[in-house]
């Protein structure tokens, strides 16, 4: 990631937009699970990024950036409710303070997801009528809590809800607004770095009841409610056993406790009315038989009194988890219990003792299943499930009543557990240990991750025997077991030259296996011609058979050397190296036909990386070349949507290119060599005709021809450049083909005028938009900037004292017909597009008002 994140503000310093694209199209595969640091550091490289794109008008980078910082911060796509409602994405920094005073307006239906947020947020809420609204946090990544404040001020009296759910699921708060435009001020606590989704919903409303439990305390008890789209809510129950939880949408209530793994109540829990349920949690509607006698709560009715429970003592399943090797008691072993017929699952936690107690059970029979790490499981009676996981359709059904106990005790078996230690690693790494027989098939995998010493203990469940290992992680050579280090990242060939292993009979082998670091892999870049060193030239290496795509990557430093410690592993690479002043290559001297990409360089000598690593792997640079020039349409600088450049052989087929966003533009980074200059469009419907350097048009290509088929084979001026060359003043004047030119000048003496409006008009005389006349007195109507059909009607509107006027030769003596000053009638019925690359602007002369002759021709249409 942080080789990513350098050449990425590598490339952003120096403007190279096209290897900005080339690594950005890269760098989703790369962003998921990377610590809060690096997702906070890749975040803001994104922010800088997305700032530069806008800053330089380069649209298509800045669609990829907005929609990969959206991947990296894992973001949702959806709104948590109802997909086709809207949800806006935000970010906010993570040293932002708690300011009442700048919170984020949210209104009813939007969904809100701040990314990374900081540990408190606030959010105003606008009621856009007097009712009821409810502010959940479904979808955020941490728990959260919700306060509703009438003001910023935070006095004694103004706390109009708060909400906590207790369970970490969601919170869930009321607002009731008096009036239309009544604010309310929502904050929001959460861990920092969490993702927050703040959802503001219409039309909540309550649910009331009482909960018994034949006079015993039901402090631990809680009432939850679910709805179809994942809504849900909890609340406790009060001392009298009351309570009263506000939520919205359709829902069902059911009953529930929590204790983490340990169940705390023996009664049975239920949803309204009167249906079982098997698990404990309060919103888990699923956990609960025959859904479909369910009671289905929605505003219609609201609100809703009287939704009382009456508890009473489940069934429970009780006993003990021993090995069966030692008869010693297996503490915080997991038991399952498996509802026959539904499928529904329950599960606890054995103690210290080993002693578990499944409780509060519907009257059914059930299947139990015990499991522990470094045991095999186990269904009741005495079924082991090797290999795991365990089919309960295998096991002894136990029948159980409503307040009756029944007793299930296990003794496991030893899964002959294989533990390895590895030392040496780079700390927080991933590290993958693959176990496989003595002839080297086969295979089980196994996953570890280095703490801060570097250290990382693997364990492996039911190991063959006898048997071989190897692992490998990051920045340390691939190893078997006991000392062979890896010519390559993958050891599968290799693994036959470690040591065998055989499982001791108690079913426990622990092993530790120091790790070696890679060695060193340095060089320089320098130029051809010079022999000084490139400053920020990319070095990557990549791996014989694996994706272009996939690189060790570094950047040179001021004197043109890299030093990649640690990083690339020993075997076989094609190394290349490139810059944006530089011909890239593929070593040794390939010269690439594309910047930074190692799919554009043939093939080239795969060089050894030797256990010991490599010094000296320098590399000589030719110099690129460079053309720049200016854009401009009827004289004046050109202002419009995203043009591409071609560098064309002679049979003009394209050898690379570039974008431009402004009146100028700058092909830097080319390889030297004889090339045409060919300019088009930067999207699929191109609004300029194709054209070759130096002004030659060509005819408009069909959607399926390629850009510059149409023009003569052989035309346009050749470019030769030597490594180095600046070329400069290579000029285009482009020629739109969507939408018509319009010149207006004045009738007397034939000046241009400029800051003319005009207006535009559906046939049917519907206003639809006006364009402005630049200093040249030119302006052109195209539906890339304004809404219209294919014809329109066309007139002039102007407070510089001329004649306004309808084309073609209809004067507005009293005014402009955008005013209403003028008739539309018999105007000239105008096609919205060009007739040709050379064809001539539609004439517009107006009359100063004190002319002479008023009802001169002031039009002229050819």
């Amino acid at each position: 990631m942080r080789t990513t994140l350098a050449v990425l503000s590598f490339l952003l310093a120096s403007n190279a937009w096209a290897d900005l694209r080339s690594e950005v199209s890269q760098l989703s595969s790369k962003i998921a699970n990377h610590s809060l640091e690096s997702r906070l550091e890749l975040d803001q490289l994104f922010s800088d990024l997305i700032a530069k794109a806008r800053e330089a008008g380069n649209e298509t980078l800045l669609r990829k950036l907005e929609r990969l910082q959206v991947e990296a911060a894992d973001w949702p796509s959806a709104h948590p409710f109802d997909p086709d409602l809207p949800i806006q994405h935000l970010r906010v920094a993570m040293d932002a303070t708690a300011d009442c005073e700048n919170a984020i307006d949210i209104s009813p239906g939007r969904s809100l997801h701040v990314g990374l947020s900081p540990s408190e947020l606030w959010f105003r809420v606008v009621a856009p009528a007097p009712g009821s609204y409810a502010i959940s946090s479904l979808g955020s990544t941490g728990d959260t809590e919700l306060e509703v404040w009438r003001s910023c001020a935070l006095r004694p009296g103004e706390l109009f809800d708060r909400n906590d759910d207790f369970l970490g699921l969601q919170a869930v708060a009321a607002v009731a607004a008096t009036r239309a435009g009544e604010h309310f001020y929502v904050r929001v606590k959460t861990d920092p770095g969490s993702a927050v989704h703040l959802n503001l919903v219409g039309g909540t409303y309550q649910i009331s009841g009482r909960v018994t439990m034949d006079g015993v305390s039901t402090s631990q008890i809680y009432v939850g409610v679910r709805g179809e789209t994942g809504a849900q809510s909890t609340t406790s129950i009060a001392a009298d056993g009351s309570y009263q939880l506000t939520t919205y949408g359709d829902v069902r209530v059911r009953t529930g406790t929590y204790g983490g793994g340990f169940p705390i109540s023996k009664h049975l829990m239920e949803a309204y009315p009167d249906v079982p349920c098997v698990s404990a949690g309060p919103t888990d509607i699923a956990g609960c038989n025959d859904p479909a006698s369910m009671a289905v709560f929605t505003p219609l009715g609201a609100p809703y009194a009287g939704i009382d429970f009456h508890l009473v003592e489940g069934g429970r399943i009780v006993g003990t988890l021993v090995s069966e090797r030692s008869g010693l008691p297996l503490a915080y072993a997991g038991v399952l219990s498996h509802q026959v017929g539904s499928g529904l699952t329950k599960y606890v936690e054995t103690d210290t003792l080993g002693r578990y107690e499944i409780p509060g059970l519907p009257a059914s029979a059930y299947v139990i299943e015990a499991q522990r790490a470094g045991y095999i499981s186990q269904l009741h009676f005495q079924t082991n499930c090797d290999p795991s996981p365990c089919d309960p359709s295998l096991g002894t059904p136990v029948p159980v009543a409503l307040g009756e106990g029944k007793r299930v005790d296990f003794a496991l078996e030893s899964s002959r557990r294989l533990i390895v230690t590895l030392t040496g690693l780079t700390p927080h790494r991933d590290v993958d240990v693959r176990v496989t027989a003595v002839d080297g098939t086969g295979g089980i995998l196994a996953r570890g991750r280095a703490g801060a010493d570097g250290v990382a203990n693997v364990e492996i469940d039911r190991a063959p025997g006898p048997f071989r290992f190897w692992a490998n992680s990051y920045y340390v050579i691939s190893q078997v077991y006991p000392s062979h280090l890896c010519d390559d990242l993958n050891c599968t060939d290799e693994v036959l030259l470690g040591g065998i292993l055989n499982m001791p009979e108690e079913g426990l082998l622990q092993l530790t296996m120091p790790m070696s670091s890679r060695a060193p892999v340095r060089g320089r870049i320098v130029e051809a011609v010079t022999g000084n060193g490139v400053e920020y030239a990319r070095v990557s290496f990549r791996r014989v058979g694996t994706a272009p795509t996939s690189t060790y990557d570094i950047v040179t430093d001021e004197q043109g050397y890299y030093d990649f410690a640690n990083v690339v592993h020993p075997g076989q690479y094609f190394v290349h190296a490139g810059s944006g002043e530089h011909v890239d290559e593929l070593y040794p001297e390939i010269v690439c036909q594309g910047p930074f990409q190692l799919w554009n360089c043939g093939e080239g000598t795969a060089i050894t990386i030797p256990l010991g690593g490599l010094e000296g792997l320098d590399f000589e640079l030719n110099r690129s070349a460079t053309i720049t020039g200016s854009l401009t349409e009827s004289g004046q600088p050109y202002v419009g949507t995203s043009l591409t450049f071609a560098l064309l052989d002679n049979d003009l087929i394209s050898e690379g290119g570039g974008n431009s966003f402004s009146s100028t533009y700058e092909l830097d980074d080319i390889i030297p060599g004889t090339y045409r200059l060919g300019l088009r469009s930067g999207y699929s419907t191109t609004p300029i005709y194709p054209m070759l350097y130096d002004a030659i048009y060509c005819d408009r290509p069909d959607d399926e021809q390629y850009p510059f088929e149409n023009c003569p084979v052989g035309a346009g001026e050749v470019i030769t450049l030597v490594s180095g060359e600046e070329r400069t003043g290579v000029d285009f004047e482009i020629k739109s083909f969507n939408g018509r030119m319009v010149e207006v000048t004045r009738s007397d003496t034939g000046a241009p005028l400029a800051a003319i409006a005009l207006d535009l008009w559906s046939t049917q005389g519907n206003w639809i938009a006006a364009v402005t006349t630049n200093a040249a007195g030119r302006a052109r109507v195209t539906p890339y900037s304004v809404s219209f059909p294919g014809e329109f009607l066309l007139s002039t509107s102007n407070g510089l004292n001329f004649i306004d006027e309808v084309f073609d030769d209809i004067q507005c003596p009293e005014g402009s017909a955008f005013f209403g000053l003028c008739s539309l009638a018999g105007a000239d019925l105008l096609s919205s597009t060009e007739i040709g690359p050379n064809a001539p602007p539609l004439r517009i002369r107006l009359s100063p008002r004190d002319s002479d002759v008023l009802m001169a021709n002031g039009f002229e249409a050819q």
